[in-house]
C-alpha cells in the first residue's frame, strides 16, 4: 500500500458500508458495472465501444482500491 494517498470529492472510504454511495463492484456483471458507473455520472462517452475496452480495467481498478482501502481500515 502506498504511504500516503490524496483523494478529493470522494466519501471517505470509511463509511460503514450502509452509509457508502457505491455498491461493491467486484460482484457486478459488466453491464450492472456499466450501471454503477453511470450512477457516478462518468461521461457516455467512455461507454463507446472502442474506449471501454481501455476504461473497463481502469475504472474496475479505481473501485477495487476503495475496497481494498475499506479492508485496510478494518471497515
Amino acid at each position: 500500500m502506498p504511504v500516503a494517498w490524496f483523494v478529493s470529492a470522494m466519501p471517505a472510504p470509511d463509511l460503514s458500508p450502509e452509509a457508502r454511495p457505491w455498491r461493491v463492484s467486484a460482484r457486478l456483471d459488466d453491464n450492472a458495472f456499466v450501471e454503477e458507473c453511470r450512477a457516478w455520472g462518468i461521461n457516455e462517452v467512455v461507454f463507446q465501444k472502442d474506449l471501454w475496452t481501455m476504461y473497463k480495467p481502469l475504472l474496475r481498478a479505481d473501485f477495487k482500491v476503495w475496497r481494498m482501502l475499506a479492508c485496510c481500515l478494518n471497515i
